[in-house]
């Protein structure tokens, strides 16, 4: 990951951590968890990993219509 970061000026997991929730950044991972709860209303959480640690992602649903692929695919 630490590769990718460097290139595109992603933030590791550790620092993501320490930010507030709802502030906008970019980081990266390997996604391990991915759920869609039916109570959710649209809304998938996102579990990713990296050599630093997990970070636990909201994708809002206006997102998730404009990303959809991005979201869901394995790649």
């Amino acid at each position: 990951m630490k590769f990718c970061r460097d290139k595109a000026r992603l933030v590791p997991a550790e620092t993501l951590r320490t930010y507030p929730d709802g502030r906008l950044t970019r980081g990266c991972g390997i996604v391990t968890v991915r759920q869609r709860p039916s109570t959710a209303k649209g809304v998938i959480f996102v579990t990713l990993e990296d050599e630093s640690g997990n970070v636990n992602v909201i994708v809002w649903r206006g997102l998730l219509e404009k990303q959809r692929k991005e979201a869901l695919s394995a790649l």
